[in-house]
């Protein structure tokens, strides 16, 4: 009896793991049309009386050179805010765009250009540093090289009431993911290019700042920081000065915000009810008085991610982008603001992002987001994940690299989820702490440039609520929270699965390990 106890234990252990090898079919694209993409768009710069603004836009490819990771390829559209037609298009070139300004016309836009990994020494990119762009000329023109010591990054442009390129510089700065920086010794930089080696500092202020916000400078050279519920003024040949403090609008100046008018206009995006787990975003403008006397006007509340906002240095035209939670297919749409002293703003919808091909991803039917999670699932019960073939059919992987491996490590597989350029990394290690055992990586960087957007509910539906001792996310002072958590963790024999969200609503990173015996 026991004998045959055994046995039937046997063979229903068997049959359990028979049936958890099963790998679904090897996924095949819908049929479908592929639309325009030029990339995913990275943010908004207005000219100061705001006609004309400028949307940048990045997207991924392989490195040229070096290890097989994603290099940047940034470009810019500019329109016309008023009727939307297009002014100028600056292709994606190799390296990340940081910052962006545009001149009294709009006809030369200022950017602030980083080499990254490969793109460095590959055409275009070969040194940081501010570059101007002239509408209908070909090229660019270097005005500010960048200073690879800790002296010299740079943080924000804009042309000044004379039209002259200035830069603020920062040295000595830390910065914390998702809260900005922590900079000291704030240098103010005229940018042209008869010395881009050495530039003429027009001021500079020996005081440290911990900023939310990106820099504002203003046409009459001034610079206004933001953070930790204050407001600092820099202004060429005066001391800085805390200019206010503590008012509750400040906490809102973040990095989905826009400050014009020379401090008296500020548009932000706000989260509203924080015990939802997918809360919505509105939009409000602030109009800063003195002590209680400030006014906060909701314009408009979105079921989306409101992000990348920008307004015109006069205060009168305001933009955002907002991204739909709903739906298989998110795509952002830009949204031009209206600003008046009375009244209420008018908010205009606009398709200039689906008609320059800027959104999440080129295809409009691809792999859902429930049946990415599922497939992973399924890779991982089989105990499949260092099974290359097996994960490339599995996933539908267009393999772009396929590296030989040096003593048991290294990258094994890259391939890629859409043609978008999201790449997926599966490395083999060895894992030294166990004689004999190895650990397959595969690492999906999703950041938002081809989707799909994975979602905390969309996750725990997949693979059950995370570790217990995941820590609730905690927002900085002044961040809503836009997830319940940094990150979701689990864990089980062998197998680990880490998903990342940031501040963001959908997922920009997924790891999951699983170790093996070869």
């Amino acid at each position: 009896m026991l004998r045959l106890a055994t046995k039937l234990l046997a063979i229903a252990m068997l049959t359990a793991n028979t049936a958890c090898s099963r790998l679904p079919p090897p996924w095949v694209p819908p049929a479908g049309e592929a639309r325009p993409y030029r990339g995913m768009p990275t943010g908004l710069a207005f000219s100061p009386d705001g006609n004309r603004l400028a949307i940048t836009f990045a997207t991924t490819r392989r490195s040229p050179v070096g290890p097989p990771f994603v290099v940047h390829h940034d470009g810019f559209v500019i329109v016309d805010a008023q009727d939307l037609r297009t002014v100028a298009v600056q292709d994606a070139t190799p390296g990340s765009i940081q910052a962006v300004a545009l001149s009294d016309d709009g006809g030369r836009l200022l950017a602030l250009w980083r080499c990254h990994g490969g793109a460095r020494g590959s055409g275009n990119c070969d040194e940081d540093g501010v570059f101007e762009h002239r509408v209908g000329e070909p090229g660019r023109i270097l005005l500010l090289r960048e200073s690879r010591g800790s002296d010299g990054r740079l943080h924000a442009l804009s042309y000044d009431g004379t039209g002259r390129a200035v830069a603020l510089a920062a040295a000595t700065c830390r910065y914390i993911h998702g809260m900005g920086g922590q900079c000291s010794d704030y240098r103010l930089l005229a940018a042209d290019h008869q010395d881009a080696t050495a530039p003429r500092e027009l001021g500079s202020w020996p005081v440290h700042f911990a900023t939310s916000a990106p820099p504002q400078l203003g046409r009459d050279g001034t610079v206004r920081l933001y953070g930790n519920g204050s407001e600092m003024l820099l202004r060429v040949g005066e001391a800085a000065r805390i200019l206010r403090s503590g008012e509750r609008w400040l906490g809102l100046v973040g990095r989905h915000s826009a400050v014009g008018a020379g401090g008296r206009v500020v548009v932000a995006a706000e989260t509203m009810d924080l015990s939802e787990p997918r809360p919505k975003d509105r939009l409000v403008v602030v109009r800063p008085g003195p002590g209680a006397t400030s006014s906060v006007l909701p314009v408009t509340e979105f079921d989306a991610d409101i992000g990348h906002v920008a307004m015109s240095a006069d205060g009168a035209r305001a933009a955002f982008i907002a991204t739909p939670l709903e739906g298989t297919d998110p795509q952002p749409a830009l949204h031009i603001v209206d600003l008046s002293d009375s009244g209420n703003p008018a908010v205009r919808r606009t398709d200039i992002l689906a008609r320059h091909g800027l959104g999440r991803t080129m295809h409009a039917t691809r792999m859902t987001t429930d049946e990415l999670l599922s497939r992973l699932r399924a890779l991982l019960d089989a105990r499949r994940l260092s099974d290359v073939e097996a994960v490339g059919t599995t996933l539908g992987l267009r393999p772009v690299l396929d590296l030989p491996l040096t003593d048991g490590q290294g990258w094994r597989f890259v391939g890629e989820l859409s043609p978008a350029g999201q790449e997926v990394l599966l490395a083999l290690r060895t894992d030294w702490s166990n004689v004999g055992q190895s650990v397959a990586r595969l690492y999906m960087s999703l950041g938002g440039v081809a989707g799909p957007c994975l979602t905390t509910e969309a996750v725990a539906r997949v693979f059950g609520e995370p570790i217990e001792n995941d820590p609730p996310y905690t927002a900085p002072p002044g961040w809503p929270p836009r997830q319940p958590r940094w990150s979701m963790a689990y864990r089980t024999a062998g197998t680990s699965v880490g998903v990342s969200f940031g501040r963001g609503y959908c997922a920009w990173a997924l790891s999951l390990n699983q170790a093996f015996r070869r």
